[in-house]
């Protein structure tokens, strides 16, 4: 899940190289084969118009990706983060945290990394020190998300969460709605990202 590893996926380049060379070669047979009438005629033309249409999804899956599904991808600061009071039944129940993060020195820094198929991973810091998570994009609608997170330095207790995220319309903020799963599964809030130019 937390794998600094990159996936294992050829590029849209190496694949659109492969299915180039392949069409070539399929090019060249089917001039080869032009002479000859029947069966495998047939069969090298439907070989030939199946890898362009392949080609034409694939190219039209590159597109929606470049698009709509990497543009997070950079460095942001948290500008606003808050707590649920959990004891609060009327009115306003989050506390604004962000003057207590300044005042403690804590990192404002996040960052965003692309993986592809609308995976990001990054890094955020808390008080409790540095997280790492993953947020999958929907890829109906791409300013919606979910993830995971985990400090990585929280030593021999776990210490998971989950985000909620809203990207605004211009891809300059994200929203995000955290809460803890483990091990108390009370620290509930939002904050805000924004992107740096």
């Amino acid at each position: 899940m937390f794998n600094s590893i990159p996936k294992k996926k050829l590029s849209f380049w190496v694949r659109l190289s492969l299915f180039l060379i392949v069409v070539v070669l399929l090019t060249l047979m089917l001039q080869k084969c032009m002479s000859i009438n029947g069966n495998l005629r047939d069969i090298l033309i439907g070989l030939f118009t199946s890898s362009l249409v392949v080609l034409v999804i694939e190219l039209m899956n590159w597109i929606y990706e470049k698009n709509k599904l990497s543009k997070l991808t950079g460095k942001y600061s948290r500008i606003k983060i808050t707590e649920e009071n959990l004891s609060i039944t009327s009115g306003d129940p989050y506390k604004d945290m962000t003057r207590a993060y300044k005042e403690k020195s804590v990192n404002v820094a996040v960052t965003l990394n692309y993986r592809g198929e609308g995976e990001y991973v990054g890094t955020a810091f808390y008080e409790k020190g540095k997280v790492k998570f993953t947020i999958n994009l929907d890829r109906a609608n791409p300013n919606n998300g979910k993830g995971v997170c985990q400090y990585i330095d929280s030593g021999s207790d776990p210490d998971f969460g989950t985000y909620d995220i809203k990207v605004d319309s211009d891809n300059s903020k994200i929203y995000v709605s955290y809460s803890n799963i483990m091990p108390t599964g009370r620290a509930l809030g939002y904050e805000i990202w924004e992107k740096n130019e």
